[in-house]
């Protein structure tokens, strides 16, 4: 959609975790540069195990979270904030994990 070629797309789709999305990824283009297209959100924390291995991809952050200007004077939890909050854990605690295990 964006012009560039299929046959210069590379995409793993067996590893079950960032981590081994990081060692496929290195298996497949050793040193040389790569586009890293994931979520904004989880950008940190896969560019951390990327560089880990050696690695210095180019990054495309992807799935911005926007906020929206609020004029109310009270602001109630919504379920996209709550959301918000889920997905922000889960990469502080995935940092905290993969640092525990040595991956970062």
């Amino acid at each position: 959609m964006l012009g560039v070629p299929k046959e210069d797309i590379i995409t793993v789709v067996t590893p079950k975790d960032t981590q081994e999305e990081a060692i496929a990824v290195k298996n497949i283009v050793k040193n040389e540069a790569f586009v890293l297209v994931t979520s904004a959100i989880h950008m940190k924390r896969a560019v951390m195990l990327f560089k880990k291995l050696g690695m210095n991809p180019i990054l495309a952050p992807s799935g911005f979270w926007v906020k929206r200007v609020n004029h109310k004077l009270v602001n109630l939890p919504s379920v996209g904030n709550i959301m918000k909050i889920s997905a922000a854990l889960h990469e502080y605690f995935g940092i905290v994990w993969y640092k525990l295990r040595g991956f970062i």
